[in-house]
Formats: C-alpha cells, structure tokens, sequence
C-alpha cells in the first residue's frame, strides 16, 4: 500500500489541495523482463482515389525494441504507429509518425518515430480474352487430337497499360496428354501467362478430348 498526501500532490502556484481520494493505492511491482524486439506495424486509414490500388507499405525503422513487466513483454507481437490516412490519395504518401504500445505499461526502449511510406499504384484491371486455341503436350507420335471446343475465354488481370500492350500468344491454354491412349476423356485446360498477369477465370474449364 502507498499512502497519498495532500502534499504529494503537485499543483500550479496558487492551487491547494485540501483532500485526497483515495488516501491509499495498492501497486503490484514486477521485475522488469528482457528487451523485446517487435515489428512496427503502421496503422493506415481510409481508401485511395477511384482507380487506384495500395502498393507496397514500409516503414523507417522496421523494429523497436519494447521494456516492460516480464509477463507483459511475452505477449506483445508488434508495435503501432498512429493512423496514417490515404484519404482519396492517388499518389504515393509519406508521413512521420510516432510509434506505441497498445499496452501502456509497455514502453519503448527509446522513444521514436516513424516513417511509414505508402505506395499509392494504378488498381489492376480484368479484361475477358476470348477465342484462345488449345493446344496440347505430350501427344502421344501415333495419336490425333480434338478438342472440343477448340478454343476457350481466359479473364486475365493486370495493370491497364500491361494489358493494352499484351500481344496475341502471351496467354496460352494447353491440356497434358502424358500417358494417355485413344478414347474420349473430359479434361482440365492449364493457363499459363506472364509473372504480371494474374488468371482470374478459365470459361470452361474442362474440355472433352477425343484421341484417335
């Protein structure tokens, strides 16, 4: 127990205190725990400008180092910066900010700052590729294939300029006939595009595959 005096208490000139409630408070004292280092994770508020996408977030420093009661410091993950808005933002935005605990008996080791940036991108677009011809692999040399239907539609996502260049073959539709003799078969279609296009939809995905 802690006994609280009136003239403990400290006031502005000219201001007494006459009584303080309650007289005593109760505190629990703990060792403090090892130093533990945790990411700084920026808190961002809002939505960017129609038509456009966050990119990559980081933040200068990474890591703080955060004291405290041992039993406390088992349990935090991270740290937290204050809100960093987007707010309509169609280009990059930069702010510096202060960095805490959501526990207060947590402390930073050293008080600081960070820098959090926010990469503000034009948002991916999809476009529907129609009429892309199958092809196989892995025909057996004595076989004949036909696919039905020959062709399929391929939904492809990527930025809007990526897509606009995008030529005629960067997107190719084959079915696997490793191993396969003559007979009907109903078959799964693979897609493989660029490393910047992203398949959203194979329409359909399986054909009917007819060797002979």
């Amino acid at each position: 127990l802690f006994d609280m005096f009136a003239d403990r208490v400290r006031t502005p000139f000219g201001v007494e205190v006459i009584q303080v409630i309650p007289a005593t408070i109760t505190a629990a004292l703990e060792r403090a725990g090892v130093p533990r280092t945790v990411p700084v994770v920026p808190d961002i508020e809002g939505q960017p400008a129609e038509g456009f996408a966050v990119g990559r977030i980081s933040t200068v420093p990474e890591s703080v180092e955060i004291v405290g009661p041992r039993s406390l410091l088992d349990s935090v993950v991270e740290a937290i910066t204050e809100p960093v808005s987007i707010e309509g933002s169609d280009e990059r935005v930069q702010a510096l900010v202060t960095i805490g605990v959501s526990d207060r008996v947590l402390r930073l080791r050293t008080p600081s700052s960070a820098e959090v940036t926010v990469e503000i991108v034009p948002a991916p677009v999809e476009r529907n590729m129609q009429g892309v011809t199958i092809s196989s692999r892995n025909l057996e040399p004595d076989l004949e294939v036909l696919f039905e239907p020959s062709s399929i539609a391929v939904g492809v996502r990527g930025s809007e300029a990526l897509l606009q260049a995008m030529e005629e073959g960067e997107i190719e539709a084959f079915i696997d006939l490793a191993g396969l003799s003559a007979g009907r078969y109903n078959l799964p279609v693979t897609v493989v595009s660029s490393a910047d296009l992203g398949i959203t939809h194979i329409d359909p995905p399986n054909v009917l595959v007819v060797l002979q």
